[in-house]
This record gives C-alpha cells, structure tokens and sequence, in this order.
C-alpha cells in the first residue's frame, strides 16, 4: 500500500510543479506551430512558388518534436531532483536531455513502422515504448552502457 501512496504523493508534487511552466509551454508551441502552419498553407496556394518552404517545414517538424521532448524532460526533472536534491536542472540537462532525445526518436521511428504495418501492433509499440525515456533517466545499467533503451522497455 506505500507503494500506491509514495507514487500517488509523487504523481501529485510533479503535476503542482509542474502544471504552471507546461500549460503556457503548450499554448506557446500551439501558437506558433499554427502561425507556421497558415505560412505553409499560404505558400502553397501562392502562384509566386514554394520557395519559402524548404525553411517553414523544417521549423514546423522541430517545433513538434520539441514540445513533447520538453515537457517530457520537465516531468522527469521532478521525480530524479527527489533522488538527487544537490543538483541542479542544468546538472539534469546534461545528464540526460541527449538520452532522452535520442531514445525518444528511436522509439518514435520504430512506433511509425509498426503503425504502417498494422495499426493494433503499432498501438502495442506505442505502449511498450512509453516507458523509454524512465529508464533513460533512471536505469543505472543504461546511463553505463550495459544495455539497450528500446528493449529494456
């Protein structure tokens, strides 16, 4: 029963800190990803040609894979300052933002062609690799390079 109360407390001290920098974080990327969209949109209707393009997409697909890698990171930040209270966020940061990043698109990558396979294999892909960037952060076997993220998970 400890069990249930200790990640309960935690679930709650990470959604207080938390809620206040990822909902403005959210309607932030929301806007200018919208913004970078109706730019695409109007380029593409234009007859003066797509040559504003090849900079627009681009921004667009970083902007969407930064707000979940962001917020994920924030999430995480909150849970490992409780098993590291001397260290700071920029010591978090560059501990673990690259493994998180990198694993997270690998996850990413393998969940696209499983749902192009299959949509239910790709939903259970989805499932099993929810859990990637945890170990990431707090599996002591991956942060020494014993093992693989993605079949951890």
């Amino acid at each position: 029963m400890s069990f249930f109360k200790t990640w309960k407390k935690l679930f709650l001290t990470t959604l207080a800190l938390n809620l206040w920098i990822l909902w403005p974080l959210q309607i932030f990327f929301n806007y200018v990803d919208q913004k970078l969209v109706s730019k695409i949109e109007l380029q593409l209707a234009s007859t003066q040609g797509t040559s504003g393009l090849w900079l627009l997409v681009p921004l667009s697909l970083f902007i969407n894979l930064c707000l979940p890698v962001l917020s994920l990171i924030i999430v995480l930040y909150t849970p490992w300052k409780e098993r590291h209270p001397q260290s700071s966020l920029l010591t978090f940061l560059k501990t673990n933002f690259e493994g998180v990043l990198k694993e997270t698109i690998r996850s990413w990558g393998k969940v696209l062609m499983w749902t192009l396979l299959f949509i239910l294999p790709g939903l259970y892909k989805i499932l099993e690799y929810s859990l990637v960037p945890l170990i990431v952060v707090f599996h002591p076997q991956y942060q020494d390079g014993e093992i693989d993220a993605l079949d951890a998970s």
